[in-house]
């Protein structure tokens, strides 16, 4: 079996964000006031991975004034507002591991198909 890296992030409740994308549909539309959840991580690489994996709906907001303070913000639209729940409450059962919640390609997945 291989084991699948888990990138630590911990979500913080639903927001909005204008012109973040959707993860689920790739909707990718400046004018839009998308669903988001931010995932704090611990580094800026850690932030970029996370990014990649996701692609359209996913934005590294870090700033060089804030090194400590990193995020990744996570969009959805509204059609696909339970995905991203259901993206946070699997990362959320991950809360218990040793060195705090995290994320992975499958979890993004299984959220996408949710």
């Amino acid at each position: 079996m291989k084991l699948e890296r888990i990138y630590r992030a911990s979500p913080r409740g639903i927001g909005k964000n204008w012109g973040l994308g959707c993860y689920v549909c790739c909707a990718d539309d400046d004018t839009i006031l998308y669903n988001d959840c931010a995932f704090f991580v611990p580094s800026r690489e850690t932030g970029e991975a996370i990014e990649q994996m996701i692609s359209i709906g996913a934005w590294l907001d870090y700033r060089e004034t804030e090194p400590n303070w990193i995020q990744v913000k996570i969009g959805a639209c509204d059609a696909h507002l339970s995905n991203l729940q259901k993206l946070i409450e699997l990362v959320e059962l991950t809360r218990e591991r040793a060195d705090g919640p995290g994320i992975n390609e499958r979890m993004i997945e299984e959220s996408k198909d949710a």
